[in-house]
C-alpha cells in the first residue's frame, strides 16, 4: 500500500530594502486526464528551464523538477507523488441560495474519518522565526513573505501534537467516509454564540483505483512529453 506522506519598519537609519518578490510559478505541463466513479484525475509534470546538473541552470532546454498526480472529489483533492506518498488538500463549496458559496480551509474544524473524529486548525509559516529564543540579534527581523503561506494540521483530542494534514493521506485508503466540518471563525465572541458546523460528506469508495490509474499515468511515455498527443493544456498566465 502506498505510503503515507502539506512591515515596513521606520527608522532614522536608511530603510531597509523590501523582500524581493516571490518567484513566478514554475509551469506545469498535463500528461494525463481520466475519471473514474466519481473520481477525476490529472497527472502533471513541473518544468523548469535549465539542466538540474548546472548550478546556475544556465541552459535553456526544459527538464523535468517534480511528477504527481492528483484525483478530485467533492471537496478534496488527493495527489500521488511520483516517490509514492500522498498529499491532501481541502477544496470544498455548497450551494446557498442556488449559488456555489467556496468554503476556506482556514474555517475547517474537524474532520471525521469513518467516525474517527480529528480536531483541524491552520498554521501560518511566519510562526517559525528561524530565530534562537535566548540569543539577542541587533536588527528586527524582517517580516516573512510568507504570512499568507498557512497549512492544515490535524490532532486527535484530547492534547495529542498536531500533524501536517498529509498525516491521514494514507488512512484514506481503508476509510469509507470523510466528513470535513466548516465554521467561520468568529470576530466578536460576545456578540453571540457560534453559527452552527457546515458538514460536507466525502464518499472515498473508488479512491484506491483512482491513485492505481495515477500510478499507471506516471509510469507511461506521455509523462516524459513537454507536448502530449490528445491533451489540451490551459492557457498561459498573462504577464503583466
Amino acid at each position: 500500500m502506498i505510503a503515507a506522506l502539506l512591515a515596513l519598519t521606520l527608522a532614522a537609519a536608511p530603510q531597509a530594502d523590501a523582500p524581493p518578490p516571490p518567484p513566478p510559478p514554475e509551469p506545469e505541463v498535463i500528461f494525463a486526464r481520466g475519471s473514474r466513479g466519481s473520481w477525476s484525475m490529472e497527472g502533471r509534470t513541473v518544468i523548469v528551464l535549465g539542466s538540474p546538473e548546472t548550478p546556475d541552470f544556465s541552459a535553456t532546454e526544459p527538464t523535468i523538477r517534480d511528477m504527481f498526480c492528483l484525483a478530485r472529489r467533492n471537496g478534496i483533492k488527493v495527489s500521488v507523488l511520483r516517490e509514492g506518498g500522498l498529499d491532501l488538500e481541502i477544496e470544498a463549496g455548497i450551494i446557498e441560495n442556488g449559488r456555489e458559496r467556496r468554503l476556506s480551509a482556514v474555517d475547517l474544524r474537524a474532520l471525521l474519518l469513518d467516525g474517527a473524529a480529528w480536531e483541524v486548525k491552520t498554521r501560518s509559516e511566519s510562526e517559525f522565526s528561524g530565530r534562537l529564543a535566548d540569543v539577542v540579534y541587533p536588527d528586527r527581523e524582517p517580516e516573512s513573505a510568507a504570512t499568507t503561506d498557512r497549512h492544515l494540521a490535524v490532532r486527535r483530542p484530547p492534547g495529542n501534537v498536531w500533524l501536517p494534514l498529509g498525516t491521514l493521506a494514507d488512512d484514506l485508503l481503508r476509510a469509507r467516509m470523510l466528513r470535513l466540518g466548516f465554521r467561520e471563525e468568529v470576530r466578536d465572541p460576545d456578540a453571540g454564540e457560534e453559527d452552527p458546523m457546515v458538514w460536507i460528506d466525502v464518499p472515498l469508495d473508488g479512491l484506491a483505483g483512482a491513485l492505481s490509474w495515477c500510478q499507471r499515468a506516471m509510469a507511461s511515455p506521455n509523462a516524459l512529453r513537454l507536448h502530449p498527443p490528445g491533451i489540451e493544456q490551459p492557457p498561459a498566465p498573462i504577464r503583466r
